[in-house]
């Protein structure tokens, strides 16, 4: 994405024509794919990115638990690992509710940006109807 505002503005700033070469170039069809591409890894890699750092925590609290435990008994060794146990399903349940979260905004996200953007076309109104119907 940074690269084709790069590049798009180089071009809007290249003389009298840049803005239509801006254009041109804006509405490209390979760039609007590779756009589509980045805003699509943009939007799931928060979910996956929130899913995944949900998973090491899990894994982290399960396994290793506290270092400190190791100059406890035996049986304070085993209260504490029990109590990791127990909170590390709960640090896995938030981070998957919270991916869950970005889940639901995002296809909302998307739904409210393809129902605009269909839209744009049809667009009539009192003031433009005398254009489109003549």
């Amino acid at each position: 994405l940074s690269l084709q505002l790069f590049f798009t503005i180089r071009l809007m700033t290249a003389g009298p024509t840049g803005f239509d070469k801006a254009a041109y170039f804006y509405q490209d069809k390979r760039m609007w794919r590779w756009r589509e591409r980045a805003i699509f890894g943009v939007k799931w890699s928060l979910v996956v990115f929130t899913l995944s750092t949900g998973f090491m925590l899990f894994v982290k609290f399960y396994t290793e638990g506290a270092p400190a435990v190791e100059n406890m008994s035996e049986e304070a060794k085993a209260r504490e690992y029990v109590s990791h146990k127990i909170l590390a399903p709960c640090v896995l349940g938030v981070f998957v509710l919270g991916a869950g979260v970005l889940t639901k905004l995002v296809s909302d996200h998307q739904a409210v940006f393809d129902t605009a953007y269909s839209s744009i076309d049809s667009c009539c109104n009192e003031l433009n109807r005398h254009l489109i119907f003549q």
